[in-house]
């Protein structure tokens, strides 16, 4: 928790807002609701878990809709204000266990698709005005876009919405989506020489990953 407020007492220095990443449990979202409540620069807490029905009820003493028209009432109990439900825990993780595949995962394919789902209208939200969530959800309605095996593209649509998202976020000047595009030259059918220059762009504004790849091609930035 101290940490989270320290990273969003930096960022009030250099006048950046804060959001934060959550998608765990009422327990972190507490924590975070805690952290945030004193730090001044705060803009959105994330949360991926509105479409599990007994989220609200994995912890005691919170309200029964912890999330309620966008806002989390900051508890007012010691601690974090509420205690775990240990047998609705336990319960859950026991089904968890009982359909959980070869690999672990429980129903992988439906969990995916519904957390693809909330991540992308979170992201959607954002997507006019932060570049950042413009490549999010490009890079979602890409994934939607190609076969999880073959990678092979078998939505166009999707594909397409996927590709303007990612350049209108390279053009605001994001990194990560100006590596996006050269990594996935072949699939948005970007010309070569162009895919270079996009990163070389990424490497130019910082991104690491990207630099990497630069030295490795012997491509200078």
């Amino acid at each position: 928790i101290m940490e989270n407020k320290r990273i969003g007492d930096l960022a009030q220095r250099y006048g950046v807002a804060m959001a934060v990443h959550m998608a765990e449990s009422p327990v972190s979202a507490l924590a975070c609701v805690h952290s945030v409540a004193a730090t001044e620069n705060f803009y959105v807490l994330e949360n991926h878990s509105v479409d599990v029905p007994w989220w609200d009820d994995m912890v005691i003493g919170a309200p029964k809709k912890i999330v309620e028209n966008g806002f989390i009432t900051v508890p007012d109990r010691p601690g974090l204000g509420v205690e775990v439900n240990k047998p609705l825990v336990l319960e859950e993780n026991a089904l968890y266990e009982e359909n959980a595949g070869p690999d672990g995962n429980a129903e992988p394919a439906a969990a995916a698709g519904e957390a693809q789902a909330a991540a992308l209208s979170w992201y959607l939200l954002a997507a006019d005005r932060d570049a950042a969530a413009q490549r999010g959800a490009g890079s979602i309605y890409l994934a939607r876009a190609k076969d999880p095996v073959s990678g092979k593209v078998i939505d166009r649509d999707e594909l397409g919405k996927a590709r303007e998202l990612i350049a209108r976020a390279a053009s605001a000047g994001d990194a990560g989506a100006e590596l996006l595009m050269y990594k996935e030259r072949k699939v948005f059918d970007i010309e070569s020489d162009e895919a270079r220059l996009n990163l070389k762009r990424a490497a130019v504004r910082g991104n690491e990953e990207a630099r990497t790849l630069c030295k490795e091609l012997e491509i200078e930035y």
